[in-house]
């Protein structure tokens, strides 16, 4: 049979780090299998009507995400009702975990996935993964067709084989809020203290998953996203609701650093040759600093006492953590120290995601090809 297609499954609903995620995974497989035609397919839906599609491709190919969570299977990725109905081989690109908090207890003690999501995880061809956190939590279950080849937004194939971008002046800055309630104060605090440290410079807010209720955006979430911008706009900043759309953050090429909470801000402004510092929400951001060698502010600190809580994505998870009443202040002295030396800490990265695309490209060629 005829292989002439590659099934590649995207999350993007409205999250602009869905959307990141996805193009640039399109872009890495139309760069490195420019003779396959890519159908788009939902990773959120039944893929059961598809099934004789899926087949007739040369692989199924899951672009990025969080993923590896306790129910995977059939939860995130609902798949087919009996995974054995698929036939073609089933591939991830830079997948990752999302511990909460996102420390070595939550590795190695309470991090667990459903028996239904190890079969899935086991029926794979090859597992790539965006972070080392995530591919010790899949060893240290037994799985072993695990590559760890980075996140394809650490791919702006514009940017492969460019220098760092060190500004000479920060004229203009990118601050993510985190939409966490936990961190509704924190996130402010943020935008005051940069405020102060530069006076005259233009501060965009970007919120990554929007500020308006819908079907993905809950009444309660919008409202404490709502009170927020209306404490941020004290600071003379301008409000940028950046969901659903690419287009939206396209000014970020024009800005000069990033701050924040939001992990795929952080991973394309990097992308993009230009710094970024990030606070860590949970163990996702945690998982990308301690690949990547950049240092990272926690904005949580454990709480001890429950032994485990379950990995959802709802938020119970809240009780394993607390704010750090520090990060702010960490993250400010974080940034003031790269000033003073020239970026220091950022002179390698480029050569790290250089290294990393060849190893990303040639996974695709031998796992997807």
């Amino acid at each position: 049979m005829a292989h002439n297609s590659i099934v590649l499954l995207h999350g993007c609903k409205k999250n602009i780090g869905d959307f990141l995620i996805h193009d640039r995974s399109k872009s890495l497989i139309q760069t490195a299998l420019p003779q396959y035609d890519i159908i788009e397919l939902k990773s959120w839906e039944p893929l059961d009507s598809h099934v004789e599609k899926i087949n007739s491709a040369k692989a199924l190919v899951i672009g990025g995400g969080p993923g590896i969570q306790e129910d995977m299977y059939p939860s995130t990725y609902p798949l087919v009702k009996i995974l054995d109905d698929i036939k073609t081989p089933i591939v991830t690109l830079g997948v990752g975990w999302k511990g909460v908090p996102g420390d070595s207890l939550t590795i190695y003690r309470d991090y667990t996935i459903s028996s239904q999501s190890i079969a899935l995880l086991q029926k794979m061809k090859a597992i790539g993964v965006r972070d080392i956190y995530t591919s010790r939590t899949l060893k240290r279950m037994g799985i072993s067709n695990v590559s760890f080849n980075g996140c394809p937004v650490w791919y702006d194939q514009r940017y492969i084989g460019k220098r760092m971008d060190i500004p000479k002046k920060i004229s203009q800055i990118v601050i993510t809020p985190s939409q966490n309630a936990l961190f509704h104060g924190q996130s402010v605090d943020l935008v005051k203290e940069v405020r102060s440290l530069f006076p005259q410079a233009t501060i965009y807010v970007s919120f990554h998953r929007g500020i308006e209720p819908d079907k993905y955006t809950s009444q309660s979430e919008s409202t404490n996203i709502k009170k927020m911008v209306s404490e941020m706009k004290q600071y003379n900043v301008i409000i940028k609701d950046t969901s659903y759309n690419l287009e939206n953050i396209a000014f970020y090429e024009e800005c000069d650093i990033h701050l924040g909470y939001r992990l795929h801000a952080h991973i394309d402004f990097l992308s993009m040759r230009k710094p970024s510092f990030l606070l860590h929400e949970d163990g996702r951001g945690n998982g990308f600093s301690d690949t990547i060698g950049l240092p990272g502010i926690n904005a949580w600190t454990r709480r001890f006492g429950s032994s485990k809580v379950a990995n959802t994505s709802v938020l119970p998870k809240n009780l394993l953590m607390t704010i750090n009443p520090f990060a702010v202040s960490e993250a400010i002295d974080y940034l003031n120290e790269e000033i003073e030396t020239g970026f220091l800490r950022f002179h390698g990265i480029p050569q790290k995601i250089d290294s990393m695309y060849e190893k990303m490209n040639s996974f695709i060629k031998e796992q997807v090809g």
